[in-house]
């Protein structure tokens, strides 16, 4: 929005009208004078002139404002006349010379200035039509028809456009402004506009580009339920007393797409309709499936569907697992700008089983889908959807072992990425074995909003853009480009991976100029249980990061005794990660001891802790019998203040700051002989003397994600950081800080009861990795396998 430019905050010029009038049979007395301030005399275009109302007074100096009228006029620089507003504002709209003219009615006098329109200001690009931001590979891509913003106007035929092929500093040649999307590396877009009096601004575009790997041959056998007869009529329920929708099978369904061939498979197809006199908001229904699937069997499901153009949007989820929000499905759309679902036309959805299951469901069977559908307010036409085949996309894969001779000292490849295949449809569908492009299963195929996140390639180990170490990378190289933080890819095993317990994992990773966080976890288990944090990666080096098979024990079952694969999870969305040679051997990972910070056997220095201001929790280290059970050496006891209840608390420093990179994991242990309803502990990222400075919350080892209960009074309880967010902290305005000096810990414990007692044993720190300088990065223990008794 333009600003206002007000008289009375701009520079005030004071004028006078004097007009030689005869008065009073004095020739040189004027009959009347105008006092008033012109304000600012140059206006940038776009923005408000404040026109003065001026005071007026007779020839004796007397106010007559009230019994004369003063018109106002304003010319712009072509001598048009401006509009004045009710309250005395003109808008300057053009560049150049605006003549202000002040007339008291009837008098004939009159004072006429300048105020000049200028436009300094850049236009602004505000949006693009018909932009695609996600496209599939082999894809026709249009430049965008620029969406501006200026006072003046933008010279459209100033307008250009550079288009860049991934990182690549080379514009790309494009013929009649479109071009064809076969890289995965996707495209930038380069705007450049200007205005008519000369000034520029440009903006970036970017392109994202998918692969189109799920066709009708790759959902063969795989059907859940198809709608071909009619007993699954009977298997389809609306919800509630009085059913807002009717369904039907019918023959009469709509034809098949001509670009892409989806249609109903067997002609036959669920019809849903509203009912008459129903509200036409939305309505729920449920689909029971003739067979019942796990989550260990499925890694998504697929619905073929096909609306009108009265359905605005539609979810699928199962109301037992999960309930139905926006992540749970799609936007409806004529043209699958941002969305697959396009109306008037069949189209293929497919949901993550990620989308399904919270962990805490285990392996519970899914026997239905819910679906909801949202339409229209005001359209006359009646909505109407029709649902098709719902299949599953298999997390298993049945290739045969990895090669023998790659099975050198012990160690068996589970995953190389060189038996890729490079041959590919007109549609961008790869054909033939497929080996790599099918266990990659990465939500990027998922085609729908907010879910494009990693753009996946293979590359040759000899690229220019990799380190040359044949012995960590060889072959073909998995590439992943990371768009959004906090993403997650499931990488399928091709070859049959016995889990083993004891066993260790290892894998070769590039990461580039831009190192982040890794997490690695299983498809049963949401946190991480292995971190690998970006300062123990080298940039420029190929790294190898060892962990153990044990931490993927969720994903196993004597029934299903063979690890299917790993959840990657990347942290930084300008990342990109090469990953090769992932391997297992028999040998067992032992972790790093942990080493005492503060034990409490001997006196802590002068100052060492501090209270929160305003409160008085007494901290006194004992030894002996009074040390409670399960404790190592002495203890430091904590008596809180019953006035202290909620916000009690002390910190407790170090007598030397320890560096950040030396440190996997920070842990403190406590034990309760009160009852409290919450326990805080965080690291301490500031010297003693400075404002306390803490990272996130330490995770409660025996209370995972739940700190907020009651805990058990005599029960020892382990706080452990890792995680980055441990140890950093954001200033507004300013963005985050990553700690490099760890200064101590703060604990904090609310109460219910007049008082508290509550006793610490240690803070410990388990160390990083002692190889990372040649490359090899060992597991943060972010979930320690010793007792807390024996930490």
């Amino acid at each position: 929005m333009k600003k206002i430019i007000s008289m009375l905050l701009s520079v005030a010029i004071a004028c006078t009208a004097a007009v030689a009038v005869p008065f009073g049979g004095c020739a040189n007395k004027p009959k009347y004078r105008m006092e008033y301030e012109k304000g600012a005399t140059t206006v940038e275009a776009g923005e408000y002139y404040a026109v003065p109302v001026p005071a007026v007074y007779d020839a004796a100096d007397k106010e007559v404002t009230e019994d004369v009228i003063v018109v106002p006029t304003v010319l712009d620089p072509d001598g048009e006349e401006a509009y004045i507003d009710a309250s005395d504002y003109v808008k300057i709209e053009k560049v150049g010379k605006y003549t202000v003219t002040l007339e008291i009615l009837d008098e004939d006098i009159r004072e006429t200035y300048e105020v000049t329109g200028v436009d300094t200001q850049a236009p602004v690009i505000t949006g693009a039509q018909n932009y695609k931001s996600d496209v599939f590979k082999g894809e026709t891509v249009t430049l965008p028809k620029l969406i501006t913003e200026d006072a003046t106007g933008v010279d459209t035929s100033k307008t250009r456009f550079e288009v860049f092929e991934g990182d690549s500093d080379v514009p790309m040649e494009i013929t009649d402004g479109r071009w064809a999307a076969n890289s995965l590396d996707g495209y930038t877009i380069k705007c450049y506009v200007e205005d008519k009096a000369g000034n520029n601004a440009a903006r970036e575009l970017k392109i994202r580009v998918t692969e189109k790997w799920l066709d009708a041959a790759h959902l063969n056998g795989r059907e859940l339920a198809t709608f071909g007869n009619d007993s699954y009529l009977s298997n389809v329920k609306g919800f509630g007393e009085k059913p807002s929708c009717e369904f039907e099978l019918t023959n009469d369904v709509p034809a098949a797409n001509t670009d892409d061939g989806y249609g109903s498979a067997d002609g036959k197809a669920l019809k849903v309709t509203l009912k008459e006199g129903a509200k036409r908001e939305r309505c729920w229904f449920r689909v029971w499936l003739p067979r019942p699937f796990t989550r260990s069997e499925i890694g998504s499901i697929v619905c073929k569907v096909w609306t009108n153009a009265t359905v605005d949007k539609l979810w699928i989820y199962n109301n037992d697992l999960h309930s139905g929000d926006a992540e749970s499905g799609w936007d409806a759309s004529s043209d699958g700008r941002r969305t697959p679902l396009v109306y008037d036309k069949w189209c293929v959805l497919e949901v993550p089983q990620s989308r399904f299951w919270e962990d805490v469901y285990g392996e519970k069977q899914i026997e239905y889908l819910d679906f909801a559908v949202f339409y229209s307010g005001g359209s006359e036409e009646d909505p109407v959807l029709y649902l098709d085949e719902i299949f599953y996309d298999e997390l298993g894969t049945s290739f045969v072992d990895a090669d023998p001779a790659k099975q050198a000292n012990g160690a068996k490849t589970v995953a190389d990425f060189d038996e890729v295949n490079d041959c590919a449809d007109g549609l961008g569908n790869p054909v033939g074995g497929r080996k790599y492009e099918d266990t990659v299963k990465i939500r990027g195929n998922i085609k729908t909003v907010g879910c494009v996140r990693v753009i996946r390639s293979f590359v040759d180990a000899t690229d220019p853009a990799l380190p040359q170490n044949a012995k960590k990378a060889s072959g073909k190289v998995l590439k992943l480009q990371n768009l959004k933080t906090s993403t997650s890819f499931f990488l399928l095993f091709p070859t049959q991976t016995a889990y083993d317990a004891k066993a260790t994992m290892s894998m070769n990773i590039f990461v580039g100029d831009t190192p982040c966080d890794i997490l690695l976890h299983g498809y049963a288990e949401k946190s991480p249980e292995c971190v690998i944090r970006a300062e123990q990666l080298q940039t420029g080096k190929w790294n190898t990061v060892r962990f153990p098979m044990s931490i993927f024990s969720k994903d196993v079952s004597s029934e299903s005794p063979d690890l299917k694969g790993m959840y990657i999870g990347m942290e930084n969305y300008s990342s990109t990660l090469y990953i090769d040679n992932i391997c297992v051997t028999a040998e067992a990972l032992v972790p790093a001891e942990n080493i005492a910070i503060i034990d409490f056997s001997e006196p802590l220095s002068t100052g060492s802790i501090v209270n929160i201001e305003g409160t008085q929790t007494t901290e006194t280290i004992v030894s002996g019998s009074e040390v409670p059970e399960g404790f190592i050496g002495g203890a430091l006891k904590c008596v809180t203040r019953a006035e202290d209840q909620n916000k009690g608390g002390f910190y407790l420093y170090f007598d030397e700051g320890i560096s950040r990179k030396d440190i996997a994991k920070l842990s403190v242990k406590l034990k309760l002989t009160s009852a409290a309803n919450f326990m805080q502990v965080a690291a301490v990222l500031s010297p003693k003397g400075e404002t306390p400075i803490l990272g996130n919350n330490a995770t409660c080892k025996e209370m995972p994600g739940d700190v907020w209960q009651n805990y058990k009074v005599n029960a020892n309880y382990t706080f452990e950081m890792a995680k980055n967010d441990c140890f950093q902290w954001e200033e507004k305005d300013v963005g985050m800080h990553h700690a490099e000096t760890i200064y101590g810990v703060f604990v904090k414990v609310n109460y219910t009861n007049a008082a508290c007692t509550y006793f610490v044993d240690f803070v410990a720190y388990s160390p990083a990795g002692s190889e990372v300088t040649e490359g090899m990065v060992e597991w943060d223990w972010f979930k320690n396998p010793s007792s807390s008794e024996n930490a």
